[in-house]
């Protein structure tokens, strides 16, 4: 009884972190255009530092900084429009975790029913001493055995 206390608790165990991994969803998920937008901004930074050294004219620099505005202004744009809620939902993600759970006990009563032993009683480690020396007892001598043979 306790092994199928403890793979049921198991099993209970494995389902509940299935089902809040899938409730939980990607809320906290940041968009692809954010992490364009960073990389605008640090390419701007990067196009005053080499104008302050010299390495590049001031027209070069205008125009480097007018295209990465450019981008920088498309990037923002497309964040803007992917604002809606990026989380799964609620009623689905719920309906799939239960589904998931269920299909993973299912399964494994299943597999248990067809490589397992489900009819056989338990076996102590008395019985199993019993049953071998009694099968010692039993057992032919050698000179029976060759006889026999």
């Amino acid at each position: 009884m306790g092994f199928w206390i403890i793979i049921a608790s198991l099993s209970i165990g494995v389902g509940a972190v299935l089902a809040l991994t899938l409730l939980r969803g990607r809320a906290e998920a940041v968009p692809q255009a954010a992490y364009d937008m960073q990389v605008y901004r640090d390419q701007l930074k990067e196009v005053d530092r080499d104008l302050a050294r010299g390495v590049i004219p001031e027209a070069e620099a205008e125009r480097v900084r007018t295209e990465v505005s450019r981008r920088l202004l498309a990037a923002d744009a497309q964040m803007r429009a992917q604002q809606a809620p990026s989380g799964q939902s609620g009623k689905g993600s719920a309906v799939v975790a239960v589904a998931l759970i269920a299909l993973m006990l299912g399964g494994a009563l299943a597999l248990y029913g067809q490589i397992g032993a489900p009819g056989y009683p338990d076996l102590p480690l008395e019985a199993r001493i019993a049953a071998s020396d009694q099968a010692r007892a039993e057992r032919l001598s050698q000179a029976e055995a060759e006889a026999e043979a």
